[in-house]
């Protein structure tokens, strides 16, 4: 794949350390705080489009963009420089150890860094949910943070801006910066660093060892396919709500513009990521109380994320998938992880295994014991493997 961006040509600069926060129990210190990341000359997309005015042109693009039959066109590109805040969290084992591995953890669509900082509002203590303690527990340290256009982050304009490309972008440029031992409260230099994505969160880790190689150590691909058989499935089930007018307390339209988008109800967040039989309610009333919106730019730049076929990547790989997983793999994983198939090949000089979770959807982490299921899974596989 061609690099929509030269390495060398952007920066990132460290700005307004935030509170420390603990994480209830778990054996780790815990830090909020903000990175300015400077981007420049990133090939984005022009939309042959105007931006949205209402509700109806919403539902239209919808349509548009879900037909079965698309003009295969390549889009006008235009170049992007700009700074954007950050806000990551960053949690390391608090017990005397010598550090080796960092774990880069990004989140998918709709979720925001709390994904992987989970538990239900109405019983702190239970960590089933919470995959930061489980990794802390198994010794490594966590760097999460939230996309460009999530809430802690820049609210970047939602056409121009917070397109797939940027948030590959960024994620190099943060992985370029721990690689360095440049992160606020972080120590030294990891001696490994393992991406962990959840669905789009892991397309662009996937892009950046298809383009960067070098950057990742080893890398693990949560609720991720290639080809993601259920995104037309997702984008209908959301009807591309204008989110401004779905939520307008959550989501004022002084913040997020007409261009940011959701999905109108808890029962379609059901629908796409959770597995009826298998999740509390309750949780689902959380996930649905922290959602997050997502940009017409990025749902429609995947494209500019280019060739997913990581050849030169040589870290192991660890699929972990849902097995009625909506989005991914159009609510059934069984032969979609063979070694035959595309997931397998697009990594063909890497250990690549794959695991799938009876009875989970997309959003694995808030199933019930995915602390057993899936956290206990990857922490043996990483031990495996030298992490």
């Amino acid at each position: 794949m061609k690099s929509l961006f030269p390495l060398g040509l952007a920066s990132i600069i460290l700005a307004r350390p935030g509170p420390t926060r603990r994480t209830r129990d778990e054996p780790c210190a815990c830090h909020i705080f903000t990175l300015c990341v400077d981007i420049s000359d990133v090939s984005t997309a022009v939309f042959p489009f105007a931006p949205l005015e209402d509700q109806y042109q919403a539902t239209n693009l919808l349509t548009t963009i879900t037909n079965r039959v698309q003009t295969d066109t390549a889009p006008r590109l235009k170049n992007l420089t700009a700074t954007y805040e950050v806000q990551a969290h960053l949690c390391a084992p608090k017990r005397k150890k010598p550090f080796t591995t960092l774990q880069i953890l990004t989140h998918g669509i709709g979720f925001n860094s709390s994904y992987w900082n989970f538990y239900p509002s109405r019983d702190q203590s239970d960590l089933q949910y919470n995959y930061i303690n489980a990794a802390t527990i198994a010794g490594h340290t966590t760097l999460s943070y939230n996309r460009l256009g999530i809430s802690g982050s820049t609210l970047a304009d939602p056409y121009t801006e917070v397109q797939s490309p940027v948030e590959l972008a960024i994620l190099i440029q943060i992985t370029t910066l721990a690689k360095a031992g440049k992160i606020p409260y972080l120590k030294q230099a990891p001696t490994k660093i393992v991406h962990v994505g959840h669905s789009f969160g892991f397309t662009l880790a996937n892009a950046m060892v298809a383009s960067h190689p070098s950057l990742s150590d080893g890398i693990i691909p949560i609720a991720y396919n290639i080809p993601s058989d259920g995104t037309n499935l997702f984008a209908a089930n959301t009807n591309f709500m204008i989110a401004n007018l779905a939520d307008s307390i959550k989501f004022p339209a002084i913040q997020c513009t007409i261009g940011y988008l959701t999905w109108p109800s808890k029962w379609a967040k059901q629908d796409s990521f959770f597995a009826y039989g298998a999740f509390e309610p309750a949780v689902l009333d959380d996930a649905e109380n922290t959602k997050q919106p997502f940009s017409v730019g990025e749902f429609a730049s995947f494209g500019l994320l280019g060739d997913l076929n990581a050849s030169n990547f040589k870290g192991p790989v660890l699929y972990v998938e849902g097995e009625e997983d909506l989005i991914a793999c159009a609510s059934t994983s069984t032969g979609r992880f063979d070694r035959d198939n595309t997931s397998y090949k697009a990594f063909s000089a890497s250990e690549v295994e794959s695991v799938i979770v009876p009875g989970f959807e997309h959003a694995l982490n808030l199933h019930i014991g995915a602390d057993g299921k899936v956290y206990r899974v990857i922490n043996e596989w990483l031990a495996r493997k030298g992490f």
